[in-house]
This record gives structure tokens, C-alpha cells and sequence, in this order.
């Protein structure tokens, strides 16, 4: 990239640096009409009268080993293609497979490099439901790879074009957000219809029934807030949002490409973003109530709310469902699944928010009418050792682990477990291993015993 401008002028031009730890600014001044400074983005720069200030972009540092710390006597993962970086003052995060088993096959949509985005919120206590959802129509119609889940925002880029202006406009639209009244309108518009989808409402209709009535809106409340709310809150909001985020990329690419273009790729992922939005200090992590001991049966099915906060957590309900639908006795009655969450968006903002992970879903087999000797073939199962099982069922875990990430999957599910695992990916087997009889006994008591 040239780095160099070209003004005429009849004044000097002052190039200044803020200096750390005191409120100086170190100044450099030319007389020649262009200047170059490597490292510095002049797309950044901003005019005023005759003098142009520039914005020293954070500079990326590799804090692989900071993560990827393996501990003498345990088994460990080893994943050389995947590397960490993090930008001083900053909460963006960049992750990167640069895996050598990837072709970069010219045109092919599927080899093509990996990109995404992850902006995670985590003032839970300042979210709006309707905010964000309105929210996710805006940017959507600006990125259309804008996926909205609760208490976060996705852009997949699957690198159809070219991968560094696929990063630059998504940093533009996603970080630099313009919008005006037509398209507020047009988002409420498609909120209100979101709202009468046959897809909203079956999803919703039995999540509903977690909550207490005092904690969700009516269908009339519902209608008025979102007419209600204004360009300047919106504005407000996702300034709000922004501004308590911590902000993950991630790349999935060839090993070759990455080291060829790894410079251009890790300074464009930074350019762009507005940084008074990722002031690492601002980033509150205030989890929410979790929902306990609820269960809702619908005829042959049952749904139970299941608290998975981490990979550990996710990685004991794994085990444990798949140890129940390995039991012979168990299984021949019964099979669990789990199922994905999306909080109602009629929940009122001065309730409480809960929340929870998943839900494990219970279907009925052979003819079983009900539920009711259910809570007494898991105690069944809990009374007796599980541990030959629960090591079998880590073994296989571990080798799939590995088979993905240092065999010949196809890169888009290597993407896809990266963002899953993050930086724990390097952990994972320690993980694992942690896990005990009683922590898969305890997931069975506590949320599936009823």
C-alpha cells in the first residue's frame, strides 16, 4: 500500500504521534508536498486546516504460546498451523488456521479463504431485545452476511471475492455504520413481519413458557416500543454495543497464502474499525440468570434448559447424552438430542434477563406413552460406574478433534470448530481430560432428573 500524500500547500505540514503516559503529542514537520511513512495508515489521517494528524494503527503481537501452553504429563493438542493475535488497547482478537492440508484451488468457492467476525456483547445488563434486533436487519441489509444470534452479531465472509476488500468493506459497514430513517423503517418492517412468521412463532411458543408472564411483553406493548424507538436510539445503541464488545476474527486459509499476505491481512483487519469502540476497559462481562429446573412436556417430547457457559460445559453434555443413547436399556425408550435457544424477544428489558445454552430434547420410542419412569431409568444408570464409558467416549472426542483440525476435512468445517473453540482450541484435550464421573452425574441430576 503507498503511504505517501500529496497536498500543495503553502504551510508545513505536522505528522503527530500521541505519546504514551502523558498528554504530549510527538510532532514531525516537512516542507516537502509528499511524505512517506511505512506503518502508518494515511487512510486514517484527518485534515484540519494545515494540519494532518495520523492514527498509528495498533500493531498485531502473536500471543500463540500465551494460550497454547501444554502441560508436562498431559495430553495435548498440537495445532503449529493455528496462531493468535492480539492489538494492544484494543479488545479485537484475530485467529488464524494457516493449515497446510487446505488447496488454495483458483475459483473454487470452498477453498476459498475463511473469514469471520464474531461481535460479542457482554453488558448483558444494558441489552435491548428490540434494539438488537432491529439492529441485525440494518447491518444485514449493508452485509447481507450478517447473522444475529442473542447477544451477538456474526459476519461469515466465506472469501467469494477478494479476501483483503472483503475485510476492508466489512470492517467499513459493520464499525463505521450509516444509516437514515428510510432504513430504520424498513427494519421495523421486517421486525413486525419477523414477529408474525409461522418459523417465530412455532420456535417460540414453548421457550415461552420458561418464563413468567410479568417478564414478557404483549403483542400490543411489543408493536408500540417498536414504533417508538428513534433514529438517535438506534444510533445510541449500537454506539452502546459497540463500545462493550470484545471483537474476535477469524481466518481459515492455506498455509502458503497466509504467510504470503500475512502482513496486508493482519494490518487491513484492523484498519477501518473505529477504535473508540474497543476500549479494552469498557468490556464488562456481567452473566446473566441462569434458567433452572424447568421441563416442558409436549405430548411424546420433552425439552429441559441445559447450562453450557463454556467448552467444558458443552463437552460434559456431549458425553453424557451420548453415553445415554449408547445405553441399550436407556436408549430403547428414549433418545436425547440437544437443540439450539434464542431468548423471546418479548422479554422486557427491567426483568431479569435468563438465560440459558442449549436445550436437551427427549423423544419418546417403542410406543412409551410419558415420562413417567424417565427420572427413574437415569437414576438407574447414575447408580452404577460409568467410567469405562465416559474414557471410551473422550477417546473418540480427542481423535475427531484431531482428524479436524490436523487432517483433510474440508476447510469450511475447520472454520467452523475454530470459531466454535477459539483460543481454547489449544486446551481442548486438557479439557477433556478434566472431566470426571461425577461431572457427567451431576449433569444427569441436574438438569435431566425431573
Amino acid at each position: 500500500m503507498d503511504n505517501s500524500i500529496s497536498i500543495n500547500k503553502t504551510n508545513p505540514i505536522y505528522f503527530r504521534f500521541p505519546v504514551q503516559n502523558n498528554g504530549n503529542d510527538f510532532k514531525l514537520s516537512s516542507y516537502e508536498n509528499a511524505m512517506q511513512l511505512s506503518g502508518y495508515n494515511v487512510g486514517g489521517a484527518i485534515l484540519a486546516r494545515n494540519n494532518i494528524t495520523f492514527r498509528n494503527l495498533a500493531t498485531p503481537i502473536e500471543v500463540t504460546d500465551k494460550y497454547n501452553k501444554k502441560i508436562e504429563g498431559k495430553d495435548h493438542l498440537d495445532l503449529p498451523n493455528i496462531h493468535v493475535y492480539e492489538y494492544q488497547d484494543t479488545n479485537l482478537q484475530v485467529i488464524v488456521n494457516a493449515d497446510e492440508n487446505i488447496d488454495m484451488l483458483e475459483g473454487a468457492e470452498l477453498s476459498a479463504p475463511k473469514y469471520s467476525i464474531i461481535i460479542e456483547n457482554n453488558n448483558y445488563d444494558r441489552h435491548d431485545l428490540l434494539k438488537e434486533k432491529l439492529l441485525y436487519f440494518i447491518l444485514n441489509k449493508k452485509n447481507a452476511d450478517v447473522i444475529n444470534t442473542s447477544f451477538c452479531l456474526s459476519v461469515f465472509n466465506l472469501g467469494r471475492t477478494n479476501l483483503l476488500n472483503d475485510i476492508q468493506e466489512t470492517n467499513k459497514k459493520i464499525f463505521n455504520l450509516k444509516f437514515d430513517n428510510q432504513d430504520l423503517i424498513e427494519a421495523k418492517n421486517k421486525l413486525n413481519e419477523f414477529l408474525k412468521s409461522s418459523d417465530y412463532i412455532a420456535e417460540n411458543r414453548k421457550i415461552k413458557e420458561m418464563y413468567n408472564d410479568s417478564d414478557l411483553k404483549t403483542e400490543e406493548e411489543l408493536r408500540v416500543e417498536i414504533e417508538n424507538i428513534t433514529k438517535s436510539d438506534m444510533q445510541e445503541y449500537y454506539e452502546e454495543y459497540l463500545k462493550n464488545s470484545n471483537v474476535r476474527a477469524f481466518l481459515t486459509t492455506s498455509k502458503e497464502y497466509f504467510e504470503k499476505n500475512k502482513t496486508r491481512i493482519l494490518s487491513q483487519i484492523n484498519q477501518r474499525i473505529n477504535t473508540k469502540f474497543l476500549d479494552s476497559d469498557s468490556a464488562i462481562i456481567n452473566k446473566p440468570d441462569f434458567i433452572g429446573n424447568v421441563a416442558i412436556i409436549n405430548g411424546t417430547t420433552l425439552k429441559m434448559p441445559t447450562k453450557a457457559a463454556d467448552v467444558k460445559d458443552s463437552m460434559i453434555e456431549n458425553i453424557a447424552i451420548n453415553i445415554l443413547n449408547s445405553d441399550k436399556s436407556f436408549s430403547k425408550d428414549y433418545s436425547l438430542n440437544k437443540d439450539s435457544f434464542s431468548i423471546p424477544i418479548e422479554l422486557k428489558n427491567n426483568s431479569p434477563i435468563k438465560y440459558h445454552c442449549n436445550i436437551c430434547t427427549v423423544n419418546l420410542k417403542n410406543n412409551v406413552k410419558d415420562f413417567t419412569d424417565f427420572s427413574d431409568d437415569l437414576n438407574k444408570i447414575c447408580n452404577k460406574s460409568l467410567a469405562s464409558e465416559i474414557e471410551q467416549q473422550k477417546k473418540e472426542i480427542k481423535e475427531k478433534l484431531k482428524q479436524t483440525f490436523t487432517g483433510e476435512r474440508l476447510d469450511l468445517i475447520k472454520h467452523w470448530e475454530l470459531i466454535a473453540f477459539s483460543d481454547e482450541i489449544f486446551s481442548v484435550y486438557e479439557i477433556i481430560d478434566s472431566i470426571n464421573e461425577d461431572d457427567i452425574k451431576a449433569y444427569v441430576e441436574d438438569y435431566l432428573i425431573i
